[in-house]
């Protein structure tokens, strides 16, 4: 729509997909504490734990969208052109790390076999490997970092809400490290997987 209704609307969808991507990666880094945040606070964490967001993206995408809605101002054909092929720059340079979803595991070593028939997942879980493990539970609330000692059927936990915002991000920071780390466990297993997992081992 070549029009001022048209103008408004490119610009506001600009922002909206870029900030969509900035709320992925925040929930992925496991920052859920950043959501009710400003966007420049949400894009420095990010930049803090390796995630680039330029500053661009927030004076040409983010903050035109807030003027026409807070200051009713009115987009120029101008305007939602730059915010369009700035958000478009920015989900193409992000892509690869949208694919990457979310690590909840480090060190994991399950013992035992999984199998999928008639998309029914089965887990036959037999124990875990010898070493300590780090598993970020996302599927109990609160949300917990748990270490889990094998060796002494031991599992120590810390809910995520108590870790101060430095260290938070630290966290973020090392699990993002360890991508290309066998050993790994992240979101691309089934939620059912790591729930019958943590049934059967009793964590």
């Amino acid at each position: 729509m070549n029009d001022q209704f048209g103008f408004d609307l490119a610009t506001c969808y600009a922002k909206r997909a870029v900030c969509q991507r900035i709320d992925a990666f925040t929930l992925n880094s496991h920052l859920r504490r950043y959501l009710r945040k400003k966007y420049p606070q949400k894009i420095d964490a990010l930049r803090e734990i390796g995630i680039s967001i330029p500053d661009i993206v927030r004076r040409w995408v983010i903050q035109p969208r807030n003027d026409l809605e807070h200051q009713y101002d009115s987009a120029t054909i101008e305007d939602a052109q730059t915010a369009i092929e700035i958000a478009d720059l920015l989900l193409r340079a992000t892509a690869e790390e949208a694919k990457q979803g979310s690590i909840i595991a480090i060190a994991w070593s399950v013992l035992g076999l999984t199998s999928m028939s008639a998309g029914k997942l089965t887990v036959q879980f037999d124990g875990f490997g010898p070493d300590p493990m780090l598993f970020v539970d996302i599927l109990e609330k609160p949300e917990a970092v748990k270490i889990v000692i094998p060796r002494d059927s031991e599992v120590i936990l810390t809910p995520l809400a108590d870790f101060p915002d430095s260290e938070a991000r630290e966290l973020a920071r090392f699990l993002r490290q360890h991508w290309s780390v066998s050993g790994r466990g992240d979101t691309s297993s089934p939620a059912e997987y790591y729930c019958e997992v943590k049934r059967q081992a009793g964590i």
